[in-house]
């Protein structure tokens, strides 16, 4: 299996399925995530993307990660997506507001020996937090 497609099949099983009981076949045990919008809300390791997959689809339980473009080379994947969902349970900062989102999140994922070691990512998270209506758009000058 390609890198690329070990990572099709990690965000399939895991973001879209919401399968955390097979996180350990996709994460290895020293995995460390890096987005600085999100902080250290991923935790580490598998029991880190379990906790956060929970938090998530528990927010947004038709929560989907679309893959639009990838780039693989060496032991790197990197994606652009379009993450959707519709935020029906609470979040730590908001109770439910029944709207939807779609933003894009970029990724790059480092895989070693068929697990996915480090992620780097940057999603559109002020974009999601206008269309939930968690924040109102600055005003225009």
């Amino acid at each position: 299996m390609t890198n690329e497609d070990f990572f099709r099949k990690a965000c399939e099983t895991i973001w879209n399925q919401g399968d955390v009981s097979r996180v350990h076949e996709f994460y290895a045990e020293n995995f460390q995530a890096h987005y600085p919008a999100l902080g250290p809300s991923w935790g580490e390791g598998p029991d880190g993307i379990k906790g956060f997959v929970t938090l998530t689809r528990t927010a947004f339980p038709d929560y989907h990660e679309t893959i639009e473009d990838v780039i693989s080379s060496g032991d790197r994947v990197v994606a652009r997506m379009t993450n959707r969902g519709t935020h029906r349970g609470p979040l730590p900062f908001a109770p439910s507001t029944g709207k939807s989102f779609e933003i894009v999140d970029i990724a790059i994922c480092r895989i070693e020996n068929e697990k996915i070691v480090e992620q780097w990512g940057l999603a559109d998270l002020f974009t999601m937090l206008l269309q939930l209506g968690l924040i109102q758009p600055p005003l225009a000058t």
